[in-house]
């Protein structure tokens, strides 16, 4: 398995509020959260590939990702484009992401 390098997604919610829509869209998702509003990992199951995992942060406005493993046929240009597509998303409803 292979890394990524960070890169951050900005939102306009509170921190703690986007926390936990995404604690529940990975809980409704089978996928594995731990940590807090500021700080955490997470295990994100990708159908056909494996899974992704990897580190977040939350300072003010924006989300730094940090993808720690992923499949080496999805490249880290997809998962960054999936998270900056959808993590907006979840600032306007519990919407799914795809």
């Amino acid at each position: 398995m292979a890394s990524c390098k960070p890169f951050e997604v900005q939102f306009s919610i509170e921190a703690e509020s986007l926390y936990h829509k995404i604690s529940d869209l990975m809980d409704k998702n089978n996928g594995q959260m731990s940590g807090d509003p500021s700080a955490g990992s997470f295990i994100v199951p990708v159908s056909s590939f494996g899974r992704v995992e990897g580190e977040y942060s939350i300072s003010g406005s924006s989300i730094r990702l940090t993808i720690t493993k992923r499949p080496r046929l999805l490249p880290c240009n997809m998962i960054e484009s999936f998270f900056r597509k959808n993590l907006p998303r979840l600032e306007v409803s519990d919407t799914r992401v795809d």
